[in-house]
C-alpha cells in the first residue's frame, strides 16, 4: 500500500494514508498474538445534487395551494432534516423558508424515494409577483447544496 504510515507499540498503534484513489482502504497488521484490523476512509467533501426542482400550479392564486417538488441525492446520505426551499422577492431576503419531506405525506407521493416535497396554501393578502424559489440542502456530513433561482413563482389575485 502507498503511501502509509504507521507506528507500533506494545500498547498503541496508530495508521494514516495519504493520497487516497478511493473512498475507502482495508488493510490489516499482524503482530505477535494480536491482529489489528483498520478502514481509512476518505472525508466527504460532495455536496448533495440538487435537481428537478417544480412549483405547481404556476402562477398560483392567492388562496390556492402550491406544491414544491424537488430531487436531492448524495452518497453519504441526505440530512433529511434540511431540505428547504425558500421564497424570496427581488432583493434575496426570504419572505417564506419550507421544509421539504421525503416520508410519504406533505403532498410527497411516496417515502425515501430521493423526491422531497411539501404543499403551502398562498395568503388571501400575500404580495402579488414574482418569487425566486432557491432549495437548500445538506448530507450527513455538513456538505450543503443551494439550487439558486431554481423557478420563479408567480402569485396572482
Amino acid at each position: 500500500i502507498n503511501d502509509v504510515s504507521y507506528n507500533f507499540t506494545p500498547h498503541n498503534f496508530t495508521a494514516s494514508k495519504t493520497g487516497f484513489a478511493a473512498n475507502s482502504t482495508n488493510f490489516s497488521v499482524n503482530a505477535p498474538f494480536q491482529t489489528f484490523s483498520l478502514v481509512l476512509a476518505q472525508a466527504d467533501n460532495t455536496s448533495p445534487v440538487i435537481s428537478n426542482v417544480s412549483a405547481t400550479p404556476n402562477p398560483v392564486r392567492r388562496g390556492q395551494y402550491i406544491t414544491i417538488k424537488t430531487k436531492v441525492t448524495d452518497d453519504s446520505g441526505v440530512n433529511k432534516s434540511n431540505v428547504l426551499a425558500h421564497f424570496q422577492k427581488i432583493d434575496e431576503k426570504d419572505a417564506l423558508l419550507l421544509k421539504l419531506y421525503d416520508d410519504g405525506t406533505h403532498g410527497d407521493s411516496y417515502k425515501n424515494d430521493d423526491f422531497y416535497t411539501n404543499k403551502y396554501l398562498v395568503s388571501a393578502n400575500a404580495p402579488l409577483g414574482n418569487y425566486y424559489l432557491d432549495v437548500t440542502a445538506s448530507d450527513i456530513n455538513g456538505n450543503q447544496a443551494e439550487a439558486e433561482n431554481a423557478v420563479i413563482i408567480t402569485v396572482t389575485s
